[in-house]
């Protein structure tokens, strides 16, 4: 019995450092001008809406704008369908000590686009984006 507390134990701290390094850590890439540029392009549109949801990303509705050439970028994460035809549906989002995979797949459900990314160095500056992969469904 004492060992199976324990393990609860230990799996509650892992888990809550994690969910920790998920709302924290991961604000730079949604902040990052590929991630502004390749969204943008994927969804055809300055203003990309994410939607999270199982607040997955983060429990709160987030909002990122990079102004690049006068043009504004927009990237909103929301908790609720938004009132636009066209947004993002956040459909994984893994994060493990050196690797992150985050997908997402249009509203319709006709294409995805998946990032992999690597953590950059042990402090709180974390990642680089290893890989960008565009798909469609049948």
């Amino acid at each position: 019995m004492k060992n199976f507390v324990l393990l609860i134990l230990i799996f509650t701290i892992v888990s809550t450092r994690l969910v920790k390094a998920q709302t924290s850590d991961l604000n730079s890439f949604f902040n990052d001008h590929v991630t502004f540029y390749s969204l943008g392009n994927f969804i055809e549109n300055n203003e990309i809406f994410i939607y999270d949801k199982t607040k997955k990303i983060n429990p709160n509705e987030l909002k990122y704008e990079y102004d690049q050439n006068s043009i504004l970028k927009k990237i909103n994460i929301v908790h609720n369908i938004p009132n636009v035809k066209n947004y993002l549906l956040l459909s994984d989002y893994i994060i493990n000590e050196n690797l992150a995979v985050i997908s997402f797949a249009t509203s319709n459900r006709k294409k995805y686009i998946i990032y992999t990314l690597k953590r950059k160095n042990s402090d709180d500056k974390w990642w680089n984006i290893l890989s960008i992969y565009k798909g469609s469904m049948n």
